[in-house]
Parts: structure tokens; sequence; C-alpha cells
């Protein structure tokens, strides 16, 4: 996908400004340590293409399934359905939807928006394709308001946790494999 000139000229601006904000940090830790043995390593941002959305999709559908499962035998009552698959399928679109709300977010809200808010802004699109999933998946229906909410933040708990814990460890790898890269640029 080809980026427009506006989020290039944006893209750069912020890069520009970036870089301002790097070297006023690297100027401050050298006012208030006196060291100047530190490096500050520049992990580059993953590509987002069609083949990371679909990864993404798919780690979010298999914690969907895995943590709506186990907290539905514990939480009972929130949601009459007949049949298994319709819960299986209640799950699919509701990340589905999810995962579509939060790409046209990305797409379309300014990146500083985002960032100020820490990603919170994000949960709107959990709690919208929560309530849409329940709504247009066939013969499931949400049965108790009071379940239901418990639930729901049980979800999001326990998956805001979860994902935590990838992300950091990606995060982590990503720091070694740019750390390595920086040595041998230098070296």
């Amino acid at each position: 996908m080809d980026q427009d000139p506006r989020r290039k000229k944006d893209h750069n601006d912020d890069e520009s400004e970036i870089e301002k904000l790097l070297e006023e940090l690297k100027r401050e830790i050298e006012n208030q340590t006196g060291s100047t043995r530190f490096e500050i390593i520049k992990v580059p941002a993953p590509q987002v293409t069609l083949s990371f959305h679909f990864f993404t999709f798919l780690l979010s559908l298999l914690l969907n399934v895995l943590i709506l499962t186990s907290l539905s035998g514990f939480i009972k009552n929130w949601a009459i359905y007949e049949k298994i698959y319709q819960f299986g399928l209640f799950i699919l679109i509701f990340t589905l939807i999810e995962e579509l709300i939060k790409i046209l977010m990305n797409h379309f809200l300014p990146q500083k928006l985002l960032v100020l808010s820490f990603g919170a802004i994000l949960g709107v699109a959990t709690i919208v394709a929560f309530i849409i999933g329940s709504i247009i998946t066939p013969g499931f229906k949400l049965y108790n308001v009071n379940a239901t909410i418990v639930l729901f933040f049980g979800f999001i708990i326990l998956r805001s946790i979860i994902k935590t814990g990838i992300m950091r460890y990606w995060f982590q790898r990503r720091v070694v494999n740019a750390r390595k890269i920086n040595k041998g640029k230098r070296g």
C-alpha cells in the first residue's frame, strides 16, 4: 500500500521531531548522570503489511478463543447459544470486526492521539466489536448484563496481560537484533 504525500510529509516531520527529542534526552541524561557511557538503540518499526495484519488477526483470534472459552466456564449464563459453533462464530466475528476497526483507527486517526492516549482509544474498538459481534451472530444472544460486564472486564484484563507478555518478548528480541546490527555497523 502506497502512502499518500501528506502521510509521508507527516512521517518526515515526526522523524525530525523524534531526532530532536533524542538529542535533548541524551543531553539531559549526560547532565543528570555525568556519564556519557550509554547508548541509544534505534529499533526499526515493523513493516505493516498484509501478512502482518493476518498474523495479528490469528494471534488475536487464538487469544480470544482461549480467554473467552475459559472465562465462560467460570461465568455462567452470560450468553445463550444452542450449538457450540455459534459461540465460535461469535468469537470469529468479534475478532474480525475488532481488527478491522483497529486498522481503520490506525489509518485515519492521528498517530499523536494514539500515542497520547497510550493506546487506550483502541479499547473502543474492542467494546464496539463485542457489541456488534453479539448482535449479528446468528443464534447467539447476550443473556445476563451483569455477567457479561464481568466477563468482558475479565477478558480485557487477561488479554492485556498476555499480549503485554508477548509484546515484551517480541520487543526484547528486536532490541537484541538491533544491537547486533549496530555493532556490525560500528566495528
